[in-house]
């Protein structure tokens, strides 16, 4: 795995897209609207609590590192160091805020430059790798 970091400006995950999360939710007693996981950069409660940021990567796997043999796939993930007291008194990560506005759209904004110049280090990696025969 390789992977470079990208700044998060905002992100928002509808329940409501993510069918097994639904169903889970609904067989547990919820009703209704599903809620959203937001972040948003410009509100200082979420960055209070937490500093999200975006890894982009190269990932291989293979049988002899444990997993099933595919293709190189490039992924992102969302990641969180920071870690606060909780309400309950243990430490967390907060992954997200809770939105019960009710919409249903989902997204990752990230800086245009950031993600650009995240890809151009991904590539020259890759391409520099003997092991790929494929080059970018």
């Amino acid at each position: 795995m390789y992977w470079t970091y990208v700044k998060l400006l905002s992100y928002r995950f509808s329940i409501a897209s993510f069918e097994y999360a639904v169903k889970y939710l609904q067989a547990s007693g919820v009703t209704g609207e599903m809620p959203a996981l937001v972040f948003n950069s410009n509100n200082p409660q979420h960055l209070q609590a937490m500093e999200p940021y975006m890894k982009l990567g190269i990932v291989e796997t293979r049988e002899e590192t444990g997993f099933w043999t595919r293709n190189v796939q490039m992924v992102m993930k969302l990641a969180q160091d920071k870690i606060i007291i909780g309400k309950r008194g243990k430490k967390i990560k907060v992954k997200g805020f809770i939105d019960e506005g009710g919409s249903k759209e989902s997204y990752v904004i990230v800086p245009a430059q950031d993600f650009l110049s995240a890809l151009a280090k991904l590539r020259s990696w890759f391409n520099t790798q003997q092991r790929f025969e494929l080059k970018l």
